[in-house]
């Protein structure tokens, strides 16, 4: 009986899109922008009620309220991402803010929205309005650009603090046991697996165990580094998109900011003892300036991973050469220090590497930017 019901929803809302194509032709011609829902894959997202939206700009002119609906077409489906055209705004100008509410027209009114994207015609400029919230019935919710503003320049202060309220009563926090931390009281609905989701969750399991055995046994040793390229082959663990960069100067330095050890990087305000380098080394990367002129002019950053030395390791366990090395069994003895430059285009770039060993021994890796490529 499920079967037949999802069966009947698919046909229809095949049948309502291929309307809406139809009708889309037509409706282009009096409008400039496009209007894109994405409604949440939650339990009950999806809704029937009639749903409205206004659109402002930056000095505050608005839009006629705009019914979100397209003839023929059963809209606003749990997990759909569909488009609405906008009547013609003229010489409206960026969108800064959206409002968005419903009404309590149909017994199936509950509706979760995920984002609301409006796209100009002409230009194809998007304005993104993340709304993650379940709308309520007659409640008119005010959404800025990416919905980023600070408590203090909300002009919206009544919403915010009931939406607060709502949110302290939903997720109400007990400690059950002394000294541990809390836990939420009651596990919101939206907070807890469907059914539907966790059966997806133990496929994607079985699938990805059955992918990961299979790349173990085809998989050899790496020789070089394209060889990790080999490993994904599969579905679930597709080649990554940064598999093209992750050899340049560009993408090693960015990992410093968004890699696993982003917290590591620091602005220099004095070159560390356990940093051999001089202006002759460095002038190359820092735009012709000395070290004290970068450092005058917060250009220059470095990683100090002084606290690797010592490091106890495992015994059969192989470290990168570049990084630090394990030298006597189950120890390392290397620490290693970056530095990078904020060059004038914008961009963070490496710019020395320096590996101390021992207190008594003190060399300089290599200062080139070829070398940091062997650097994970």
């Amino acid at each position: 009986m499920g079967n037949i019901v999802a069966f009947v929803k698919g046909a229809l809302h095949y049948l309502g899109n291929l309307a809406f194509h139809l009708y889309k032709p037509n409706a282009l011609k009096n409008c400039d922008h496009l209007i894109h829902v994405q409604t949440g894959d939650k339990k009950g997202a999806g809704t029937d009620a009639n749903v409205y939206i206004r659109l402002f700009n930056e000095t505050g002119v608005t839009s006629s309220e705009i019914l979100l609906d397209v003839p023929f077409r059963d809209d606003l489906e749990k997990g759909t991402l569909e488009v609405f055209p906008c009547p013609m705004l003229g010489d409206f100008g960026p969108i800064s803010r959206i409002e968005i509410w419903r009404d309590e027209a149909a017994p199936w009114d509950d509706w979760y929205v995920d984002y609301v994207m409006i796209a100009h015609v002409g230009s194809k400029t998007k304005y993104y309005f993340p709304v993650h919230r379940w709308i309520r019935s007659y409640r008119r919710y005010s959404i800025k650009e990416f919905d980023v503003v600070l408590p203090q320049h909300d002009d919206c202060h009544a919403a915010r603090a009931d939406e607060l309220k709502e949110k302290r009563m939903l997720y109400e926090f007990v400690r059950q046991v002394p000294g541990l931390p809390t836990q939420v009281k009651t596990l919101p609905v939206d907070e807890s697996f469907s059914n539907e989701y966790k059966w997806n969750i133990v496929q994607r399991k079985v699938q990805m165990l059955t992918e990961s055995a299979i790349t173990k046994r085809i998989i050899y040793k790496w020789t070089k580094l394209d060889d990790i390229k080999s490993m994904f082959k599969f579905k679930h663990f597709p080649v990554p998109s940064s598999v093209e960069e992750w050899q340049t100067d560009e993408h090693f330095a960015r990992q410093r900011l968004t890699g696993v050890n982003a917290v590591m990087i620091r602005l220099c305000e004095r070159i560390p003892d356990n940093l051999d380098v001089d202006d002759q080394m460095l002038r190359p990367f820092l735009e012709d300036k000395t070290i004290v002129q970068a450092i005058s002019a917060k250009k220059l950053f470095y990683t100090d991973h002084k606290l690797l030395k010592g490091l106890a390791t495992d015994e059969h366990t192989e470290v990168c050469e570049s990084v630090y090395s394990s030298g006597d069994a189950g120890e390392t003895n290397r620490e290693l220090v970056l530095t990078f430059t904020f060059s004038s285009c914008a961009h963070l770039w490496p710019c020395s590497t320096c590996a101390m060993m021992e207190p008594w021994y003190r060399s300089l890796c290599n200062s080139s930017r070829r070398k940091h490529r062997r650097i994970p």
